[in-house]
């Protein structure tokens, strides 16, 4: 199962940005994911040049990715929303876990707003876990 983990931007600019609190959460889903050896790309998007759109699809066509995972806090739901958006359309259909204080303040509304497959409440840290464990049954 091939998963890639999305750092989300955090301006509405086109360019690297480099001034910026990283999320500590997603740092956490990347260790514990790769302690128990899933196989784990990265993607900060903070840290390239061009549109999330021209930068996502560009990953999303290097390789076969089974789940995207990110997640952000309120102010987010925008720069969330398109990542859903533009995986959804991906020729590959991955499917979206989407974790983080977005998500768990108000789960019902936004789950049924951005339609995550998949959502993360709380410290995800054992629940990414267990929630893959249950996906490789249905996948594999």
């Amino acid at each position: 199962m091939n998963i890639l983990l999305i750092v989300p931007r955090y301006d509405f600019s086109n360019k690297p940005n480099y001034n910026y609190y990283f999320p500590m959460g997603l740092g956490y889903i990347s260790a514990v994911l790769k302690k128990n050896n899933y196989n784990l790309d990265c993607l900060n998007l903070n840290y390239h040049n061009g549109t999330t759109e021209q930068i996502l699809t560009k990953k999303l066509n290097s390789k076969k990715y089974d789940l995207i995972c990110t997640g952000h806090m309120g102010i987010g739901y925008s720069i969330i929303e398109k990542i859903i958006n533009i995986t959804k359309k991906h020729s590959s259909k991955p499917k979206f876990i989407l974790g983080g204080a977005l998500i768990t303040t108000e789960s019902k509304l936004i789950f049924e707003s951005l339609k995550p497959d998949f959502a993360v409440l709380g410290e995800g840290e054992l629940t990414i876990i267990e929630l893959l464990k249950a996906i490789e049954k249905i996948i594999l």
